[in-house]
C-alpha cells in the first residue's frame, strides 16, 4: 500500500502541468488576442494614462539603480501598486514614452492570462470530474474542449477591452495574472500533496504570487477567500464539518488577513477616516448611496457578460445614485435578484457544485470594488477576472442543452460574434477625442464625460473646437453646477481669450467646491499673471505646489511669472526644476530660451528654442521664438558683413515660420552674393506675405532693374 502511494506521488511529481493533448489551444488564444489588439499598438495615451505614465516623473528610470527602482515603485501616484509601477518604469527604460511598448506589454499579459485561465479551468474541471456527485462531470477527453471554449470566449469578450487597450489598467490584468498563477499553483500543490516536496514548493510559490499580485492591485485581497472555496468545494467535497473544524485554522486567520490587508493597502490602517475622506470633494454620492447603487451595478455587470453589445459599453457608465431601496425601484429589485442568485448558489451546491462555485466566484471577485470604498460606481475592467466563471457556467449550460453534442460550432459562432464587437469597441480607444466622444454620447447627462470631451476638443484644436468645448463645459455645469473640473477647464479657455475676470471667477468657483484642487490654483495663478498681478499669482502657484509638489506645469508657470516680472534668475531656476519633473516639455524649454533671449544671449537661447521645437513641432510659441532668435542672429551677421552666415540664418528662419522681413533680408543677402534671380524671388515672396511692406517693394523693383541690362545688352 505504501509503495503504491509512493508511486502515485512520484507519478504526480513527474506529470506535466498541461499534457501534450491539452496544449493545442494555447497558440489559438495568442492568435485571437493578436488579431483583436495588434492594431491598437499605435493608439495614444488616454485619460489616467497621463497621470500614471506620461506625467509621472518617478517612472523615468535610466538604469537598474536601486534608488531609481524604489522611487518608481513607491513614489508614484498609485504608490500602493509598486509592481505595476515598476512595469511602467521598465517600459520607459526600454522605449521612453512610445505608447507601442506599453500597449504591446498589455497584449502580451492578456495572452499569458488566457493561457493561465485555460490551465485553471482544466484543473477545476478535472477536480469536478473526480467528484462522486458531480453533475457537470466531463470525460477527460472533453475537458480541453470545454476549457478552450470558455477561455476563447473570455479572451475575446468585449468587456476585456478596457483591461487591454487602457494602458493604466495593466494594474488589473497584471494582478489577474499573478492571481491566476497563485490559484493554479495552489491546486497543483494540493493535488501533489501538502506534505510532499512538490506540494510544498507549489503552495509556497502560490503564496509568493499572491504577494506579488497585491503589489499590482488591491483586488488580490480576495485570493484567500477564493482558495478557501476551492479547498472546500473540490478538495473537501463541501463537507460542512470541515469549515467548522477549521474555523481557527482557516476562517478566522483568513478574515483577519483580508481585513488587515484592505486596511493597510486601501485605508492606511484608518478605515473609517480613509473611507470618509475618499468621498470629500471627490464623489457626488454618500457611502450609503454607493452601497445601494452597487446592487444595480452588479446586476448590470451580469447583463454585460451575457449581452456585450458595443452600444452598452463605455468607459464612464452613468449610474445615478440610489438614495433608498425604493429610489429607484430597481435598487430593491436588483437586491432581490442578487439574494436569489446567492440562495441558488447555496441550494445547488451539493448537486451542482461547479455551478455554485461559479456563482460565488463572481461575487468574491467584485466584493472589494463594489463595497463601501469610495471608488467610481462602475468600470468594465473590474469584470476582467470575475466574469470568467459565469462564462464557464454559460458554456456548461449550453453544452448540457445540446445534450453534450459537439460544442465547437456554437463556440466558434459566439467567438466570431464577440470578436466583431471587440474590434469595433477597440476603435473607440484610438485617442482621447474618440474615447470621450463615445462616453459623452452614451452618458449625455454626466458631467465628467462632457467635460473630458470638451478637453479632448481643446487638445485636438481644429477650427471651431474651442467654441464646441465651451459648449460642452457649460453642458457639464448644467448637469452638475458643483462640478469643479468644468469650471477649471472653462477658466483655461477664458484666460487664453483674455477674459481674465471671468477666468478668475471660474477658478474661485472650482476652489470653493474643491478646496484642495491644485490645478485650479495653478490656473488661477496663470490668469493673475496675464492680468499683471504677479504677487497674488505667485501666492496661488505656491498653494498649488503644496497640494501637488510634482506638477511640472506649476513650476513652469512660476517661471513664466518671474520672466514677465523681470526676475530672470528665479525664472530660470523654476524652469530647471520643472524639467526635472517633465524633461520633454516644449513649454519649459521655450521658457528657458526666453530667459536667455531677455538677457541678450541669443546664441544660448537658440539651442533651447530648437529643443522645444524638436519636442513639439506644432508648438507655436517656440516656433515663433526660434524664428525671431535666428532672424536676430542673421541681422547681427549681416551688420558684421558676414553675408553667407546671415543668409543661412535668414533661410532657416523662413523655413521655420515665413516672414516678410526675413524674406526681404535674405533677398538682400542673395543680391550681395550675386544670386540675383534668387534675390528677386525672395523680394517677391516678401511682397506676397506683406503687400504693404515698402522696403520689399523697393528692393524688388531695384533688383528687377539690375537684371534688365543683363537680359537686354
Amino acid at each position: 500500500m505504501r509503495n503504491s502511494l509512493k508511486s502515485h506521488h512520484l507519478k504526480q511529481m513527474s506529470e506535466p502541468l498541461l499534457k501534450p493533448c491539452q496544449r493545442w489551444p494555447l497558440p489559438v488564444f495568442a492568435i485571437l488576442s493578436l488579431v483583436l489588439y495588434l492594431h491598437t499598438l499605435n493608439y495614444d495615451f488616454v485619460f489616467d494614462d497621463s497621470q500614471n505614465v506620461r506625467d509621472n516623473p518617478n517612472i523615468r528610470i535610466t538604469s537598474f539603480d536601486p534608488a531609481q527602482l524604489r522611487s518608481a515603485a513607491f513614489d508614484a501616484p498609485s504608490h500602493r501598486r509598486p509592481v505595476a509601477n515598476l512595469s511602467f518604469a521598465l517600459n520607459y527604460l526600454a522605449d521612453g514614452y512610445n505608447p507601442r511598448g506599453y500597449r504591446l506589454v498589455n497584449v502580451v499579459i492578456h495572452i499569458v492570462n488566457a493561457g493561465l485561465v485555460y490551465w485553471l479551468l482544466c484543473l477545476i474541471l478535472q477536480l469536478e470530474a473526480a467528484g462522486k456527485e458531480a453533475k457537470f462531470k466531463i470525460a477527460p477527453a472533453g475537458i480541453p474542449l470545454v476549457a478552450a471554449a470558455t477561455t476563447a470566449i473570455w479572451a475575446v469578450h468585449p468587456l476585456q477591452v478596457q483591461a487591454v487597450a487602457y494602458i493604466v489598467q495593466r494594474m488589473t490584468s497584471l494582478a489577474s495574472m499573478f492571481i491566476l498563477l497563485a490559484l493554479c499553483l495552489y491546486i497543483v500543490g494540493r493535488k501533489a500533496g501538502i506534505t510532499r516536496r512538490r506540494g510544498i514548493t507549489c503552495i509556497a510559490a502560490a503564496a509568493l504570487c499572491w504577494l506579488i499580485s497585491l503589489g499590482c492591485k488591491e483586488i488580490a485581497v480576495a485570493v484567500p477567500l477564493l482558495v478557501f472555496f476551492i479547498e472546500w468545494y473540490f478538495f473537501q467535497n463541501l463537507k460542512l464539518q470541515w469549515p467548522l473544524k477549521t474555523v481557527g485554522l482557516w476562517i478566522v486567520p483568513m478574515v483577519v488577513v483580508v481585513v488587515v490587508l484592505v486596511s493597510l493597502l486601501y485605508l492606511d490602517m484608518k478605515p473609517v477616516e480613509h473611507i470618509l475622506k475618499a468621498y470629500e470633494n471627490m464623489r457626488d454620492f454618500t457611502p450609503f448611496e454607493r452601497v445601494l447603487t452597487q446592487f444595480r451595478v452588479l446586476v448590470f455587470y451580469l447583463t454585460l457578460i451575457v449581452l456585450p453589445i458595443p452600444s452598452r459599453l463605455t468607459l464612464d457608465h452613468h449610474f445615478p445614485p440610489s438614495t433608498t431601496l425604493l429610489d429607484p425601484l430597481t435598487t430593491a429589485l436588483s437586491l432581490a435578484l442578487l439574494i436569489g442568485i446567492l440562495v441558488v448558489g447555496v441550494m445547488v451546491a451539493k448537486r451542482h457544485r461547479l455551478l455554485s462555485f461559479c456563482i460565488f466566484w463572481y461575487f468574491i471577485g467584485l466584493a472589494l470594488e463594489s463595497s463601501i470604498i469610495g471608488l467610481e460606481m462602475a468600470y468594465e475592467h473590474r469584470l476582467y477576472l470575475p466574469c470568467l466563471m459565469p462564462i464557464l457556467a454559460l458554456v456548461l449550460l449550453v453544452r448540457r442543452a445540446l445534450c453534450r453534442r459537439n460544442l465547437i460550432a456554437p463556440a466558434v459562432i459566439i467567438v466570431v460574434l464577440l470578436m466583431s464587437a471587440t474590434i469595433y469597441r477597440t476603435l473607440v480607444w484610438r485617442d482621447g477625442y474618440t474615447l470621450w466622444q463615445d462616453c459623452a454620447r452614451k452618458a449625455p447627462n454626466k458631467p465628467r464625460p462632457l467635460t473630458n470631451f470638451g478637453y479632448a476638443l481643446v487638445q485636438r484644436g481644429e477650427a471651431g473646437d474651442i467654441d464646441e468645448a465651451v459648449r460642452y463645459y457649460h453642458r457639464a455645469l448644467a448637469a452638475n453646477p458643483n462640478y469643479p473640473l468644468a469650471n477649471n477647464n472653462l477658466a483655461k479657455i477664458l484666460t487664453d481669450r483674455g477674459d481674465y475676470a471671468a477666468a478668475i471667477e471660474h477658478c474661485q468657483r472650482a476652489i470653493n467646491k474643491k478646496p484642495k484642487y491644485a490645478e485650479a490654483y495653478n490656473n488661477y495663478g496663470v490668469a493673475l499673471v496675464k492680468s499683471g498681478n504677479y504677487d497674488d499669482a505667485l501666492e496661488k502657484f505656491h498653494t498649488s505646489i503644496k497640494l501637488d509638489p510634482n506638477n511640472a506645469s506649476v513650476y513652469r508657470n512660476i517661471g513664466n511669472a518671474h520672466l514677465s516680472g523681470g526676475d530672470l534668475d528665479q525664472a530660470d531656476q523654476y524652469y530647471q526644476h520643472a524639467l526635472t519633473l517633465q524633461p520633454d516639455s516644449a513649454d519649459v524649454w521655450n521658457g528657458r530660451g526666453g530667459v536667455q533671449k531677455k538677457r541678450g544671449r541669443h546664441q544660448d537661447a537658440l539651442p533651447l528654442f530648437r529643443k522645444a521645437l524638436a519636442l513639439d513641432p506644432t508648438h507655436k510659441p517656440s516656433r515663433a521664438n526660434c524664428r525671431d532668435t535666428i532672424a536676430i542672429l542673421g541681422s547681427i551677421e549681416l551688420k558684421a558683413g558676414r553675408i553667407k552666415a546671415a543668409a543661412a540664418y535668414f533661410s532657416e528662419a523662413i523655413d521655420i515660420l515665413p516672414n516678410a522681413k526675413d524674406c526681404n533680408n535674405l533677398g538682400a543677402c542673395l543680391g550681395q552674393l550675386g544670386q540675383l534671380d534668387d534675390a528677386i524671388a525672395m523680394f517677391a515672396r516678401a511682397v506676397e506675405l506683406d503687400p504693404e511692406y515698402g522696403d520689399a517693394h523697393r528692393n524688388l523693383e531695384a533688383a528687377e532693374q539690375m537684371k534688365q541690362p543683363q537680359e537686354h545688352p
